[in-house]
């Protein structure tokens, strides 16, 4: 069954399945209708495509899926599934982990080595591809790395100090980042994929992992955001099935 079969399929189940809910079906009905969709969706998540459109289909279906849903939110079987997306078409699930370990680090350190907005040394931080930034608890900007501001078209000068909202814009701020960020200043660290329109470049998925920043004594005092852009990994990935197909 192709990928556009299954996610048509999947529509309609879920169609049928909440007219079941609201017209007062019997347990048995929606217990069946529940099931198929449950089937659908693991098929969608485990169907290994092979075309870039495809791929991203994969993700804009799992991304969309919970639009209905409370704002912001993304039900736990969808974010399992954009992480299994992430891990088979980039391979990326160690080099996170590392990224993660880092990131722990350089916030566990952070405190003494944030100086003036600047910190003092860290790979990570200070490689200029690296997309980062440091928020406190009012979203506003702490700290940006250089490849973060030139991705916004300014300078760290000219973002530090600002809201998140003026910066990544109040719409995406208000229906994305937010609710991430404030599950982040609550202690817990946040992992999450999106799709975003480029100029001149169409949409790229990105990803951002966002992980609490706390003082000396463990309380939160903002969130450390590390955001990368998944596409080059995902059209390598397309490309080499590509090449697989044809060997």
């Amino acid at each position: 069954m192709s990928l556009s079969k299954m996610i048509d399929d999947s529509i309609r189940c879920n169609a049928k399945l909440m007219a079941a809910i609201k017209a007062g079906a019997d347990r048995e009905t929606i217990k069946t209708l529940d099931q198929r969709l449950l089937f659908l969706l693991i098929a969608i998540r485990n169907l290994h495509v092979f075309t870039l459109d495809d791929i991203n289909r994969q993700f804009r279906f799992f991304l969309h899926r919970s639009e209905d849903l409370a704002e912001g939110s993304i039900s736990s079987f969808d974010r399992d599934a954009l992480d299994c997306l992430v891990d088979r078409y980039t391979g990326v699930k160690n080099a996170l982990s590392s990224e993660v370990q880092q990131v722990e680090t350089l916030t566990a350190r952070a405190t003494i080595r944030l100086n003036n907005h600047q910190f003092q040394s860290d790979e990570l931080v200070n490689h200029p591809d690296t997309r980062i930034a440091l928020f406190n608890t009012d979203y506003q900007y702490v700290y940006t790395s250089v490849a973060n501001a030139r991705f916004h078209n300014t300078v760290p000068e000219d973002i530090v100090g600002k809201h998140m909202a003026d910066v990544v814009g109040h719409q995406r701020f208000k229906h994305r980042a937010k609710h991430y960020f404030d599950n982040c200043f609550c202690g817990e660290a946040q992992k999450y994929c999106y799709f975003l329109e480029l100029p001149n470049q169409g949409e790229h998925l990105m990803s951002c992992q966002v992980t609490p920043y706390r003082d000396g004594d463990g309380a939160v005092r903002g969130a450390l955001a590390v955001i990368e852009d998944l596409s080059e990994k995902l059209q390598a990935a397309a490309h080499s099935a590509t090449q697989n197909l044809v060997a």
